[in-house]
């Protein structure tokens, strides 16, 4: 129904821009990183400055991804023809001054285990992302449903549709890489695992999805009783 997929959407809606607001909460969990790039951006004067910030702008959906899939309990993850290598997820970061940097001196030796070092405590607060986009989401889905049952149905069914929304985003912000290796080329994928990833957005989804619409089902069905 249509309730059911605008519950759906705006839990995704919530979800990224929640994520947005966790990437800011990120760059101060690295504040050098943060400084150094702040440096680079300015250095070359406001108008390269300007051209800087409107690719960062357009990169925003990618970056916030890339957080909300960490925030789940996936990883991002540099694939390559031998493996996937996580390299960002809630216990573990890049080991370098910043990722840019990381990014730049890894891609040359992808074949090993990347380098990573613990992520400070203070990042599992990032699960509060996908929580709080599943009940702003789909805080009054079962409040006009008929029975328990169909607001449950009503909860699985707009999870469902999330997972889809956030399985395609986070293909769409995959980053494919070829690299030349002498007379052979190699492509890498950098970003969270589309599969996986859309696995956690189906169950935050879809139980998260179905606890919250029978919640707020459920006053409406003790005041009729009443």
């Amino acid at each position: 129904s249509g309730k059911v997929v605008r519950a759906g959407v705006r839990a995704f809606g919530w979800t990224i821009a929640l994520s947005f607001v966790a990437v800011l909460a990120f760059a101060t969990l690295r504040p050098e990183g943060l400084e150094r790039y702040s440096v680079e951006m300015w250095s070359a004067g406001p108008q390269r400055a300007a051209l800087y910030i409107g690719h960062q702008a357009l990169l925003l959906p990618d970056q916030a991804m890339w957080v909300l899939a960490p925030s789940m309990g996936g990883c991002v993850s540099v694939r390559v023809d031998d493996g996937a290598h996580d390299v960002l997820c809630l216990d573990r970061i890049p080991r370098a001054s910043d990722p840019a940097t990381w990014l730049l001196s890894e891609l040359g030796r992808v074949d090993g285990s990347p380098p990573v070092a613990p992520m400070p405590w203070s990042a599992w607060l990032f699960v509060a992302v996908p929580t709080a986009a599943i009940l702003l989401g789909f805080r009054r889905l079962g409040r006009w449903a008929p029975t328990l049952t169909r607001a449950a149905a009503r909860g699985l069914l707009a999870g469902a549709l999330f997972a889809v929304l956030v399985t395609a985003t986070s293909l769409a912000s995959t980053l494919w890489l070829d690299l030349g290796d002498g007379a052979s080329t190699r492509s890498i994928a950098l970003g969270p695992d589309p599969v996986s990833t859309g696995v956690l957005a189906l169950a935050w989804g879809s139980v998260g999805g179905a606890v919250v619409s029978v919640a707020s089902y459920v006053p409406r069905r003790i005041n009729r009783r009443s």
